[in-house]
């Protein structure tokens, strides 16, 4: 048994597990039930939450990414060579792709996030119109984006799951 490919699995899918999980739950249904409960408190709570579930799930993302292009050169009988030359690397290759598109997406989310926390920062008081407005229209582009980063970091783990069956 090779103990660094053993590590570096499991440390590639726990990353990998609370990464995807992280961003479902959020986008899919912590998200939507806060902004439910109407301006006044979505929009603190959000805030909130928002500086903190960003980079924590950038961080995991971007272990996740790492550790796999470690994987690819570490495992036995893989190789970079073999992405989209097999079946095993066309899965692999897809769900490099499709997390690396993800990841991107989700940076982009952050730096719409990024904007709205500059504003709350910087408000001197209730926001104006236009502030809100700003706002408002700012946090609908970062919620389009965490919901398309968590689309295609699904793909990624359907597609990386499948590499051993295929």
């Amino acid at each position: 048994m090779n103990e660094e490919v053993v590590i570096l699995r499991l440390l590639h899918i726990v990353s990998g597990v609370l990464w995807v999980g992280g961003a479902v739950i959020f986008a899919w249904v912590v998200e939507p039930r806060i902004r439910a409960l109407g301006p006044e408190i979505a929009g603190p709570v959000i805030v909130s939450i928002g500086r903190v579930i960003s980079p924590v799930l950038l961080s995991l993302g971007g272990i996740t990414i790492i550790v796999g292009f470690v994987l690819i050169d570490r495992t036995p009988g893989r190789s970079f060579d073999q992405l989209f030359d097999s079946d095993w690397g066309w899965a692999i290759g897809l769900g490099l792709v499709t997390s690396i598109i993800g990841y991107v997406i989700g940076l982009a989310a952050w730096m719409k996030t990024k904007k709205i926390l500059a504003l709350v920062d910087a408000a001197d008081g209730p926001p104006g119109p236009e502030e809100m407005a700003e706002r408002i229209n700012l946090s609908g582009q970062a919620r389009m984006m965490v919901r398309t980063a968590s689309v295609f970091i699904v793909i990624a783990v359907g597609t990386m799951a499948s590499a051993s069956w295929v």
